[in-house]
């Protein structure tokens, strides 16, 4: 294995690290309350259309609503598409680690994630969230 393939492979690993460590230090779940998690999964649904329209930027400022009411996994994962197609990837990997913490067992976030690694050349990474729920 050459030196650069080694550098590469150290600086996947060092992101992995970091990825988990943003993970944790994002804190638990919030506690369940319905009508927070109601009023969410609506505001949610209207940034999922605004999606649809192809209206991202209006998209974002409505999931950004929704996590701020009550944060799902469905409204990062979203919220995390829509960085990176607007091209704001550091936010995108953000979202993704948002993800895991509030729903750490939801295993989709897991795959949407590790896709986003992939896409990223970081397939040692993606490999290791793919791994997670084999």
């Amino acid at each position: 294995m050459g030196d650069k393939c080694l550098n590469n492979l150290k600086l996947t690993m060092i992101a992995v690290v970091m990825g988990l460590a943003q993970m944790c230090a994002a804190g638990p779940a919030p506690s369940p309350n319905p009508a927070k998690q109601k009023k969410a999964n609506e505001i949610f649904k209207q940034a999922l259309s605004q999606y649809n329209l192809g209206e991202m930027e209006s998209a974002l400022r409505t999931v950004n609503k929704s996590i701020s009411t009550y944060p799902t996994p469905d409204a990062y994962s979203l919220q995390s598409m829509l960085h990176e197609t607007l091209g704001d990837t550091a936010s995108a990997r953000k979202s993704y680690v948002n993800c895991l913490a509030v729903a750490p067992l939801y295993r989709p976030s897991y795959y949407y994630f590790a896709d986003y690694l992939y896409r990223k050349h970081q397939f040692i990474a993606a490999r290791a969230m793919i791994d997670t729920f084999r």
